[in-house]
């Protein structure tokens, strides 16, 4: 009888192609992965504007499930006309308080944008008002 190696090629190459696969999926699995928890979780608080004739706008920070981490409000008012108005709302210990408010004076006849941005404790922030009056 006569010995064949015929048989060992095609088991091998099944092996390596299993194994190539293995590889790929699990490099798929922690790269998704990876993006996944860099993503982190959206801030949930919020804030209202609003419009007192032609004079004023008054931003209130209402709060939110993140309200404990907020540790600052920024706001940007634009008049149609061009002007511009920036305030903060930064207390000295502690975070903001729902209720808070910020006003702004000025020619305000409609149409005015109002943008809003809250500050959290971990360093991020995110826009949380943004429209026209």
């Amino acid at each position: 009888m006569k010995s064949s190696d015929n048989a060992v090629s095609p088991v091998i190459g099944v092996i390596v192609m299993i194994a190539i696969t293995v590889i790929l999926a699990t490099t798929i699995f922690f790269v998704v992965m990876g993006w996944a928890n860099d993503a982190g979780h959206a801030k949930i608080v919020s804030a209202n504007a609003q419009q007192i004739g032609d004079t004023q706008i008054v931003i209130t920070y209402m709060g939110g499930k993140d309200t404990a981490d907020c540790i600052k409000i920024s706001a940007t008012v634009t008049s149609q006309s061009g002007q511009i108005q920036n305030q903060e709302l930064s207390p000295q210990a502690g975070s903001v308080m729902p209720g808070s408010r910020l006003s702004f004076a000025g020619d305000y006849t409609r149409n005015d944008h109002v943008t809003v941005k809250a500050w959290f404790k971990d360093g991020s922030n995110t826009v949380i008002y943004d429209s026209s009056l």
